[in-house]
């Protein structure tokens, strides 16, 4: 994520990949969303990130969540 990038930006352009890739037969849980999600997210989101993972089932957490 470039800084200066706001969450929802990232997000809609995260739902327009993955939409992408759903059109081409590429499928993904919502495991495999939020983690790459993640990823991608700068160092200032790191600490959430962290907090997020001790504290959610990532298996049962939606993207939007």
């Amino acid at each position: 994520m470039e800084e200066g990038k706001d969450i929802q930006s990232m997000y809609r352009l995260f739902q327009t990949i993955f939409n992408e890739l759903r059109s081409q037969g590429k499928t993904y849980d919502n495991y495999d969303h939020i983690e790459l999600f993640f990823r991608s997210l700068s160092r200032k989101w790191k600490p959430w990130v962290a907090v997020l993972r001790a504290l959610k089932n990532l298996d049962s957490m939606s993207l939007e969540e």
